[in-house]
């Protein structure tokens, strides 16, 4: 059981961590490039930081734990194989 909530852990963790980053790239990005003033560009580029990394880094802490849960339960497997 710990495998598949590990790796369901591992999956939420890569797309919310992948498509948050993305989304923080691009609307940083489109402030580069966009916008008029480097004074525009100041405003955007944290504000989109700050709402952008907080997923980011909760779908890292998701990928992280739920590696760490696979490697437990292959872990427990070889020091206690199943028996049947």
């Amino acid at each position: 059981m710990q495998k598949v909530f590990g790796g369901l852990m591992l999956g939420c963790g890569i797309l919310v961590a992948g498509l948050s980053g993305l989304c923080t790239l691009l609307v940083a990005g489109t402030a580069m490039l966009g916008s008029s003033s480097a004074q525009e560009t100041m405003s955007v580029i944290p504000a989109s930081l700050i709402f952008g990394g907080i997923p980011v880094a909760i779908g890292i802490g998701l990928y992280f734990g739920g590696r760490a849960l696979v490697r437990s339960a292959k872990e427990d497997e070889e020091r206690d194989p199943p028996t049947f």
